[in-house]
């Protein structure tokens, strides 16, 4: 039987990528390494290149990629692991325990999103 999903945050899978390799915190999860790889790209989140780890365990020196901000398609919470179908039990629960949701947090401001976004789709002007 599987694992039951997890949720963690964006900024949470982005810290453990960094800091554990994927095929222990597979072991942690329940999961394969190539679903947290999937997690990730799904994401948005920068992960460490082949060799990484064997450079770090060798003392050179490791860059780490910085996260770059959340677009609006990417969700703030991961979920990893557990089944498609158990998905909507997750928060019916959380409704039924009288678990109100908390609002999202933005990193920059509004307006910086909203020019981020413009600039990156162009000026909407046809040919």
């Amino acid at each position: 039987m599987a694992k039951k999903a997890r949720h963690i945050s964006r900024k949470e899978l982005y810290d453990l990528v960094w800091k554990v390799p994927r095929t222990h915190l597979a072991k942690r999860f329940g999961i394969s390494d190539v679903a947290i790889g999937k997690a990730c790209r799904k994401a948005g989140i920068p992960m460490p290149p082949a060799g990484y780890w064997a450079r770090k365990s060798a003392g050179r020196t490791v860059r780490k990629m910085p996260m770059p901000p959340r677009v609006p398609r990417i969700n703030e919470e991961i979920t990893l692991g557990g089944s498609r179908y158990d998905y909507g039990w997750y928060y019916i629960d959380k409704e039924i325990m009288g678990q109100t949701p908390q609002p999202p947090v933005f990193e920059e401001p509004l307006e910086k999103v909203r020019d981020r976004i413009k600039k990156q789709l162009g000026t909407g002007r046809k040919a």
